[in-house]
């Protein structure tokens, strides 16, 4: 699925440059065309979805407002499918066929690490929002990302269970973003003194999880920490461990924090779980981002998904104002930037790409809402 757009997010989102001319828009100013690659289909698609509405919003305001003077920005849009079969085809299409020099979106570590090395030899930038993989530190100078390693979530799970049990299980999707937090997490429990005392992985596409929940609940955890890649699996996993009555307590990762885990699981199922997440948007440009993005198309799955999104527009709107179209220049601005003033808060990128000045908090819901972890103790 390809989409191009020039100037966006009107009722419907049309293609064409005649939108432009409908709007007011100059036609003699340059287009600089941005690739988006994201999870548009799967279990997935909530994400890609809200990645791709915070990219067009960014984009309708920078037209709009004239922020880049002289040029204006078109967006193509290719499904990546939250794979790396779908990222690295939707990578070879937008380099070698729509010759796009910067690439944004990447919901998924897999997509973003099968681009990597195609924009990489290219001398293309990505610029990934919420692809947290440790791997992505060392895919390349032109990739960038403004989302934390997971492999510190794993480890901030691990803290906080194994201040209470020693004795944890872990269920993981077999994924490359389930699969780092699974290492980091195992890795600092054991270091903490703590015992994995059952390891089980699931296959993308499965549904029914219980025979992975028996094969747990038989090796007697204290406490079971369950690591999806989706919204949706990690709604069913919760509701079958309810349902079974299985171990509790229970943890997880950031996706027991979106809205369509509510809806797969139940309000019930998921009281009391305590998850990881990035932490969400941050300040007065951050709230008024927020409030805008939930006018327009409702709550995100995930506040950070959005902001980060968003955020990243911007970051290669001002490189192509200070540094122009030049990748290799804007490269050298990317590691340059110095506490970029975003909708997260203050934060950079270090000599690897990775962002500086973000990180990952607990959560947990608490009567049906999802609050910080230590606000639900008071």
């Amino acid at each position: 699925m390809t989409t191009i757009v020039c100037v966006l997010l009107i009722p419907v989102f049309l293609a064409g440059c005649q939108i432009s001319r409908q709007l007011g828009y100059s036609d003699k100013r340059e287009v600089v065309k941005l690739g988006f690659i994201g999870p548009l289909t799967g279990e997935g698609a909530s994400y890609g979805a809200d990645q791709k509405n915070a990219t067009l919003l960014a984009v309708e305001e920078i037209n709009s407002n004239g922020y880049i003077p002289g040029k204006r920005l078109e967006v193509v849009i290719e499904d990546g499918q939250c794979s790396g079969k779908g990222g690295a085809t939707a990578a070879q299409k937008l380099i070698n066929v729509d010759k796009v020099k910067m690439i944004v979106g990447f919901a998924c570590s897999d997509e973003t690490l099968a681009a990597a090395p195609i924009a990489q030899a290219a001398e293309v930038i990505i610029l990934a929002s919420f692809s947290s993989n440790p791997a992505i530190t060392n895919a390349g100078d032109f990739i960038f990302r403004n989302v934390p390693d997971d492999s510190a979530s794993g480890i901030l799970a691990a803290n906080l269970i194994s201040q209470k049990y020693k004795k944890a299980a872990v269920l993981s999707e077999n994924s490359t973003y389930a699969i780092g937090v699974r290492d980091s997490f195992i890795k600092q429990m054991e270091e903490n003194g703590g015992e994995v005392v059952a390891d089980e992985i699931y296959n993308v596409e499965q549904k029914d999880f219980r025979t992975h929940l028996l094969k747990i609940e038989s090796k007697k955890p204290e406490v079971i920490f369950i690591n999806p890649q989706t919204d949706l699996n990690a709604g069913l996993i919760i509701k079958q461990v309810r349902e079974l009555g299985l171990v509790d307590p229970v943890y997880g990762t950031l996706y027991f924090g979106g809205a369509d885990t509510m809806k797969s699981a139940g309000d019930a199922a998921l009281e009391g779980v305590i998850f990881v997440d990035v932490q969400g948007v941050a300040g007065e440009k951050g709230e008024k981002f927020l409030a805008r993005f939930k006018e327009r198309f409702g709550d995100p799955q995930n506040q950070y998904l959005v902001g980060a999104q968003y955020d990243s527009i911007y970051i290669l709107a001002d490189a192509i104002k200070t540094v122009g179209l030049d990748t290799s220049n804007t490269r050298d601005y990317l590691y340059g930037l110095k506490n970029y003033e975003g909708t997260l808060g203050s934060y950079h990128f270090d000599k690897n790409g990775d962002v500086v000045g973000v990180g990952w908090r607990a959560m947990t819901i608490h009567n049906g809402q999802v609050v910080p972890y230590e606000d639900s103790k008071q």
